[in-house]
């Protein structure tokens, strides 16, 4: 199954994609990728729909998404957050994180 689910739904800030992916979570309850995925939304108007200007932006917050040991940013809760079950917005200190990787994956 999936590490991580990502809602950043083109043209959506930060907020609308949490209402849709709290949508799709009613929809996909019991989805075993659901279930066991860290699920996270993004502000896919600013950092997806626009390469050019948000750019680096973009693949910081991928960093700390994908990566959280690396290095933050200061892009959660401004420009992305970790989600609950229900697809409640979750405080940083307390955001799941995906899965360190080996250095074989």
């Amino acid at each position: 199954g999936a590490d991580v689910v990502l809602f950043a739904i083109c043209g959506l800030p930060l907020r609308g994609a949490v209402n849709e992916a709290r949508k799709a979570l009613k929809k996909w309850p019991k989805m075993p990728s659901m279930q066991r995925a860290s699920l996270m939304a993004a502000d896919a108007k600013k950092l997806f729909s626009r390469p050019g200007p948000f750019l680096v932006d973009s693949l910081e917050m991928l960093v700390e998404m994908l990566h959280p040991e690396a290095q933050s940013y200061g892009h959660y809760g401004l420009n992305w957050c970790a989600l609950g079950a229900g697809g409640a917005p979750i405080a940083s200190e307390n955001a799941p994180r995906p899965p360190a990787r080996s250095a074989s994956s």
